[in-house]
């Protein structure tokens, strides 16, 4: 089999062109449905470096690579014959390149540039380099590049080769990676060759490189402290130094004959980062809300078919690739360690020394978020560097559907060895977009630490509320543009409340303090009043009642009462003292209120009229004169064996007795029907639902009356 090689860098080129279009053009499509999380290395795993000596063994047989003769040239992708695992990475193929070295990822790799600037790498692209030889430039021409797999799984063996090079002003040499299954070890073999290479002198490059945070935006040195693992030889020797901070480009001197350099990765955790989203379904009243979180916490909040935090347009759709990313204006976390802060988006400080973006380590992985049916969780991990220590902020937002609010639990780990006593702070703040509407006014409510703050125009409502834990140490809501001005030279708020109706942002502050140990705090978001932003439903809108009537307006009402809330009930404007014992007539307005939280739910009315041609009234029975006694009973029970004490009953009493059975009247649809009824007879009228009572005469209803 011949595995041929584009000569022309120039139609390279020009498919590199094609190709990076495509893949921006799919990278729009598909962020119309929002990114998926990476998954990366979250702690370090350095390699470890074994040299020694051995025999080197030509590649015989195996899949020989046509005109691979050219400086840079690139091979197609390579199959590797089983998954080779690099870190949190696995891959099945590989390209070669002619200059010495195979490089893991989605494209083709040059490694001159990345030798020369490391921040050249790019992305997914340039994931894995395996540097066997790598000099500026080396020749092709006259050797051969082949590659083989042997063995069988699961020790099966890739191996690479390039044989009589030229290595410009050094000489002519054969070298070898091989990877090994299952171990994950990578190992390079040279043997040196006789002739002479023409051209000006070339140093190398001997080493491995894996690039840990891929497809990060402009910024491969903040995201994460270990986003990038590498080791590289500083010498050709048997005992070679090495460095695994940066790329060593000085050599110039070909390793002896059968020498072996093997790299052991040490082991490594791995998690994932990026966009997360609580709640995938949610955005409706009757699903609750859905909420969007960047890699680095920064949120957004789909309710009622429309985002609850400017910019409402922005979905966070890129909150993967760019972690640090933020709907609008000023939002996110910002930690300090003593004077010096750190940010997840937009919100900062104009008071202390930036010491840069937050370090992105893991978020819960997607499909894991749902932990219980309607349950969700994302547990977001970050992280500072300062004076060589790691302080670490775990972010856990937590909630079930079809609630309007989330808890968010903030948790610092303060490290030992924090010598200066540097208190460690943090803050969270947004601009807030009121369901549509940017202003309203800031309220506050409670007493410390039992804060809730936060903005309304009701029935649009936004507001944290401390739950327990460190409490704020401050807060603010007001004008948004200017929340930085009012977070202090300590990052923390100082409870600005803005009671005007403004382009509205709100945030708080916690003081963790600056001993060494884990410490949290937790709040709940709210998006909605707890008394609703719906109106309370009614049985109806309007009632006809008869003077002298006792009626309870909570009867009138559809709804269950919310938890915590009372139905208030206005009369024109005046609060009904006591809804359950009303006689007048009117215009009753009923609302859902909450008086922990400071609001209340939209409106709904009831008219009553009260119609005077009929009237209620009681009047106290007359008690005077004689007893007229007698006793009639009415059983279905059996007293064979247990005769009644007729001494028990009472007189002027019917007695009904059953377990089992009910007393009902002759009911009829029409008591004219009778043919002979008999004074004082007594029928349920069906048709006007009614009883009625045979005077000797006529039929009449029984109705309420005021007789003595």
């Amino acid at each position: 089999m011949i595995l041929n090689f584009n000569k022309s860098k120039k139609r390279r080129f020009a498919f590199l062109l094609l190709f990076t279009a495509l893949i921006c053009l799919s990278g729009k499509i598909n962020a119309q449905v929002g990114e998926t999380q990476f998954k990366h290395q979250v702690t370090p795993g350095a390699y470890a470096l074994t040299s020694t000596k051995g025999t080197f063994n030509y590649l015989t047989g195996g899949t020989v690579a046509n005109s691979f003769d050219i400086n840079e040239e690139v091979s197609s992708e390579i199959s590797i014959g089983f998954t080779f695992n690099v870190g949190c990475d696995s891959f099945t193929k590989v390209f070669a390149v002619n200059t010495g070295y195979l490089a893991f990822g989605s494209s083709r790799s040059f490694i001159p540039s990345v030798m020369n600037n490391p921040g050249n790498i790019s992305g997914e692209r340039d994931k894995v380099i395996l540097a066997a030889l790598a000099p500026n430039n080396m020749y092709g021409n006259g050797g051969r590049f082949s590659y083989a797999t042997s063995g069988t799984a699961p020790n099966r063996v890739f191996t690479a080769e390039w044989k009589n090079y030229k290595w410009p002003g050094v000489g002519v040499i054969s070298f070898q990676v091989k990877l090994y299954e299952t171990s994950n070890d990578i190992e390079y073999c040279y043997n040196p060759e006789t002739g002479a290479a023409s051209g000006s002198l070339k140093a190398t490059s001997i080493g491995v490189f894996r690039n840990l945070s891929p497809n990060i935006i402009n910024d491969y040195t903040t995201i994460n402290p270990y986003n990038k693992q590498q080791l590289w030889l500083k010498d050709v020797t048997n005992t070679p130094a090495t460095d695994d901070a940066k790329v060593f480009t000085a050599m110039t001197t070909r390793p002896e004959s059968g020498q072996i350099y093997r790299f052991t990765d040490n082991g490594v955790n791995c998690g994932y980062y990026g966009r997360t989203v609580l709640n995938e379904a949610g955005g409706t009243n009757a699903t609750g809300m859905k909420i969007t979180l960047t890699g680095a916490g920064n949120i957004q909040i789909y309710r009622k078919l429309q985002n609850q935090i400017y910019n409402v347009s922005n979905d966070l759709l890129t909150g993967t690739i760019d972690p640090y990313s933020v709907p609008g204006t000023q939002n996110g976390l910002v930690l300090s360690i003593g004077d010096t802060y750190y940010t997840g988006g937009t919100m900062t400080t104009n008071k202390g020394t930036y010491g840069g973006k937050l370090l992105v380590i893991s978020s819960t992985e997607q499909k894991f978020v749902e932990v219980s049916p309607g349950k969700f969780e994302n547990v977001l991990k970050l992280a500072a560097v300062k004076k060589g220590l790691t302080y670490y902020l775990t972010v856990t937002y937590s909630y079930t559907a079809p609630e309007n609010k989330l808890k968010i639990n903030y948790s610092v780990t303060i490290p030992e060895g924090n010598e200066s006593k540097d208190p460690v702070r943090l803050a969270h703040a947004w601009d807030t977009y009121l369901s549509g509407n940017d202003m309203g006014p800031g309220f506050v409510k409670g007493t410390a630490p039992d804060f809730i703050m936060g903005v309304f125009r009701l029935p649009a409502y936004e507001a944290f509320q401390y739950v327990d834990g460190v409490p704020w140490s401050g807060y603010f809501s007001g004008y948004f543009q200017i929340m930085n001005q009012h977070l202090g030279n300590d990052l923390t708020f100082d409870n600005t409340i803005d009671k005007t109706a403004t382009d509205n942002g709100i945030g708080i502050s916690m003081n963790f303090g600056s001993d060494s140990g884990t410490f949290s705090s937790s709040s709940n978001l709210l998006f909605a009043c707890p008394a609703g932003d719906d109106a309370p439903q009614l049985k109806t809108n309007k009632e006809t009642l008869c003077k002298g009537t006792k009626f309870n307006l909570n009867d009138y009402l559809n709804s269950p009462l919310p938890e915590g809330c009372i139905a208030e009930w206005t009369l024109n404007s005046a609060v009904v003292t006591d809804p359950t014992n009303v006689t007048v007539g009117g215009t009753y307005t009923v609302t859902f209120s909450s008086s922990l939280f400071g609001c209340t739910s939209p409106t709904a009315s009831i008219i009553i009229t009260i119609d005077n041609s009929c009237e209620v009234c009681f009047k106290t029975g007359v008690t005077a004169g004689t007893e007229a006694g007698f006793t009639t009973i009415i059983s279905t029970l059996d007293r064979t064996n247990a005769t009644r004490n007729w001494g028990n009953s009472m007189n002027g009493v019917l007695i009904l007795e059953s377990k089992e059975k009910g007393f009902v009247l002759t009911r009829m649809a029409s008591p004219a029907a009778i043919k002979n009824p008999v004074e004082g007879m007594i029928v349920f009228d069906t048709t006007e639902n009614c009883l009625k009572l045979y005077n000797g005469t006529s039929w009449n209803k029984l109705v309420q009356g005021c007789d003595n």
